[in-house]
């Protein structure tokens, strides 16, 4: 599984249930697509994992606490790949239309204005 998932296997998943109460031994799969998978493979790994560590919006189950770190070391390393890319990100927004460059930007100043997760 590479390396955001490489200690995905510390956890036992067998072990646990997941906010709908199934065995949370899905949960890594589910990574696995997020992590490394096509937009739309993605996408539908997104909203099953969502139901799986916190169905309704607000049941969660023992396996929804040893998910969360998966998903903000992601977090962590999306910042870090935005921030290397800045310069890049700054020269083509300065170098066409100011409303074609208006996404580029706003994603720049969400990132400036964001905190990083605790």
């Amino acid at each position: 599984m590479g390396s955001l998932l490489r200690s995905v296997f510390t956890v036992r998943w067998g072990e646990l249930r997941d906010a709908t109460g199934a065995g949370a031994g899905g949960i890594p799969p589910l990574l696995s697509r997020i992590a490394y998978g096509d937009e739309d493979t993605t996408r539908v790994a997104i909203d099953d994992l969502g139901d799986a560590v916190c169905a309704l919006g607000f049941i969660v189950g023992e396996a929804t606490a040893p998910t969360v770190p998966f998903l903000t070391g992601w977090e962590t390393a999306a910042r870090a790949a935005v921030q290397a890319g800045r310069p890049v990100i700054d020269g083509v927004a300065s170098s066409v239309r100011p409303e074609e460059a208006m996404p580029a930007r706003k994603l720049l100043q969400t990132m400036d204005d964001t905190p990083p997760l605790p």
